[in-house]
């Protein structure tokens, strides 16, 4: 029997490890792959924070959790023309798959980037820009079930959900009270994981599927070739994720404002971008980007600003 963060945490290794999930022929399909204006906005965001931070000589760039490298390379790429910013800069990426940290180096290849393990590894002395896309939703989640006064967990028993009586789970204290049957989640490791990302210095932006409120609900999904499977199906093959509380993560950092995607880029000039390449070929992943329906509104934006400590 496996607590459900312990299965995860075990699947997603085995997953990450030895794939590259993305695109038609993984599981997922990421904004910095379904358009060059997502890696090329948030170009715009960071230069913008650079800027506001009074651009300093050198700063740290940091993406957590790179994926391809797509997302850094059309960063990088649409702001060569700011040479102040590209000499201030030391480009970083938090990685620990060996699959696309080889992706990420043939993608980066014309770029000067180190390689961390873990945030940790990065030294939070100097002002520090650092993005995360898709990073949170991939950390390992408990879940806990109020059952008539009490609180349950959910365990993995032989490929199966089992409920355990436990005693003092650990409230949010982002919920309402509970009824019965609700359901939350929780993640010590992305609490963690933004405790440390407060000891930093600079700016901040976490983009992700979830909840600009902290709600009770049942979101942990698997994706198995972009078609939802049970979390017990395809063990090590499958994409496990959950949506993200970005209320609760907000309670652990200084000053933050949550924005849906489509604000967010809306806001930073997706739209004169847009325009300018004129590229018909843009259009489908600039709707896909944009709608409400699609990734507009499902997906959430953190934006921290984390003056120096």
């Amino acid at each position: 029997m496996q607590r459900l963060d312990t299965f995860m945490a075990d699947a997603l290794g085995q997953y990450y490890n030895n794939r590259d999930p993305f695109g038609v022929d993984g599981d997922f399909t990421t904004a910095p792959e379904i358009s060059q204006l997502f890696g090329e906005i948030i170009g715009i965001w960071t230069v913008q924070k650079w800027v506001e931070m009074g651009s300093p000589s050198t700063f740290n760039l940091i993406e957590i959790g790179p994926g391809r490298g797509t997302l850094m390379s059309d960063l990088l790429r649409g702001t060569e023309h700011i040479e102040l910013f590209h000499e201030a800069m030391n480009t970083h990426l938090v990685e620990t798959s060996e699959t696309l940290k080889t992706k990420q180096r043939d993608t980066l290849k014309n770029y000067n980037v180190q390689w961390h393990d873990h945030l940790s590894k990065i030294s939070n002395d100097l002002p520090s820009i650092i993005i995360a896309n898709e990073f949170f939703d991939a950390l390992p989640i408990r879940q806990f079930k109020y059952n008539d006064g009490t609180w349950q967990e959910h365990y993995i028993d032989n490929k199966k959900t089992t409920w355990i009586d436990v005693k003092n789970p650990p409230i949010k204290s982002t919920l309402p009270s509970p009824q019965h049957n609700d359901i939350f989640e929780y993640s010590k490791i992305q609490e963690d994981y933004t405790r440390l990302l407060s000891t930093y210095h600079g700016a901040f932006l976490f983009v992700d599927y979830g909840y600009k409120k902290s709600t009770f609900g049942d979101s942990l999904q698997a994706l198995y070739k972009h078609k939802s499977c049970a979390i017990t199906d395809h063990v090590g093959d499958a994409d496990l994720t959950s949506h993200i509380d970005f209320e609760w993560l907000s309670t652990f950092l200084k000053e933050s404002i949550i924005k849906t995607q489509s604000q967010f880029l809306l806001e930073n000039g997706i739209i004169i971008r847009y325009q300018h390449l004129n590229n018909p070929e843009l259009t489908s992943g600039y709707e896909r980007l944009m709608n409400p329906d699609e990734m507009g509104d499902l997906f959430k934006v953190l934006e921290v600003i984390n003056s120096k400590i």
